[in-house]
């Protein structure tokens, strides 16, 4: 699934992630980041008129 994040690049998506919105993901939050990263994707990627707005 291309919208997964490596684990390896998740310390630094949730590194950016807090310096840009103050939200924070520790490791116990992982999976958190891993959904919230995946559905943001999915989301982006539909045309326009696909998204509920």
């Amino acid at each position: 699934m291309p919208s997964q994040v490596l684990e390896t690049q998740r310390p630094q998506l949730s590194e950016c992630i807090a310096d840009r919105t103050g939200l924070h993901f520790p490791r116990e939050r992982q999976n958190d980041l891993q959904r919230g990263f995946a559905g943001a994707v999915f989301y982006l990627a539909l045309p326009a008129g696909e998204k509920n707005e």
